[in-house]
């Protein structure tokens, strides 16, 4: 048989970590039911046979081509194929090194024999009994799920996977982060405020810093994502850029001020929430602040725009918080 080389993202519990000299790298190698772009999905207990039997490391390569480690760790857990070690001090050990912790190379390739496959036609589910329970799956292409595998011969760290859904870890902890941070995402029937929000928080709206240490194809990809959505509001995304000037970007609808009055909505729940857990008699000065904040918040919504109301009232609300944690 032929050895195999299918790529899948690495995914790591944590950056390339350096302990006393040794870098370690932890990740997934396959995510079980991840359909790859050659149709293939791994079946939970696919790698079992292979690990039990193992009696040497594996070989942890550098796209294919050459040894820069050992994989010490080689296990099945519920969500894939976990494997970690650590990269030889050679110098494309450390380079490599540096390119895991800067996330510039998040791809894990596997060398493989297949043992046992099963085929499944588009739209056709299949199920599987694995070591973590019963297994279904269904996609709506040809698929080779791979049950069994004979032969591991080595891991690859690779620049271009074709398995999507394993992510670097320090990585996807920050992707689904930001994922939780855009409402749109969330739900793909959810109304237009939540995809104007979500764009215009994107688009460097107040705390698009949550995006900025994301890589830029994990970027552009929330945009494309956000943007998708568009079209189902009968709605036109503005052009993409990966750091814009919030003022600058040429949004077509009303994104700014959908924005605007959920971030002051925002605002407002966590003082409430804050007041609520306020506990004891409360000082005349701190009532005298409530009242004074309350007064600017009525006057404010009667008569000022909403990017006014937004700085206006949050510092107002500011003061009082401020007020109310010193007389906890």
């Amino acid at each position: 048989m032929t050895l195999e080389t299918r790529e899948a993202t690495l995914s790591f519990r944590a950056s390339a970590k350096t302990d006393a000299g040794v870098t370690t790298i932890e990740g997934y190698a396959s995510v079980w039911g991840s359909r790859n772009s050659f149709g293939e999905v791994f079946v939970p207990g696919a790698f079992s046979d292979v690990i039990e039997n193992r009696q040497a490391s594996l070989v942890m390569g550098y796209m294919h081509r050459d040894a820069i480690g050992r994989w010490t760790t080689a296990r099945e857990d519920e969500e894939g194929l976990f494997l970690g070690g650590p990269v030889s001090d050679t110098s494309l050990g450390r380079d490599a090194s540096v390119l895991v912790r800067d996330g510039a190379m998040t791809g894990l390739s596997i060398g493989f024999l297949p043992a046992e496959v099963q085929f499944a036609g588009p739209g056709e589910r299949v199920t599987f009994q694995t070591p973590f329970g019963t297994r279904s799956y269904q996609f709506d292409d040809y698929t080779i799920y791979v049950v069994k595998v004979a032969e591991l011969a080595e891991a690859s760290l690779v620049m271009a996977p074709s398995d999507d859904d394993a992510r670097v870890l320090a990585v996807r902890s920050k992707l689904q982060k930001a994922e939780r941070a855009l409402p749109a995402l969330r739900s793909q029937d959810g109304p237009w405020e939540d995809v104007a929000y979500s764009m215009a928080l994107l688009m460097g709206g107040r705390g698009a810093a949550a995006f900025s240490d994301l890589p830029d194809v994990e970027h552009y990809k929330l945009w494309s994502r956000t943007a998708a959505l568009y079209e189902r509001h009968g709605k036109t995304p503005p052009s993409y850029e990966r750091a814009p000037k919030y003022g600058d970007v040429e949004f077509r609808h009303d994104e700014r001020a959908v924005f605007t009055d959920r971030y002051l909505r925002k605002r407002l729940e966590d003082v409430v929430s804050g007041c609520a857990g306020v506990s004891g008699q409360l000082s005349a000065e701190t009532r005298e602040r409530a009242a004074t904040a309350r007064n600017q918040l009525t006057e404010l919504l009667e008569r000022r725009s909403r990017a006014e109301q937004l700085a206006e009232t949050t510092a107002a609300l500011r003061q009082a918080a401020e007020a109310l944690q010193r007389n906890e």
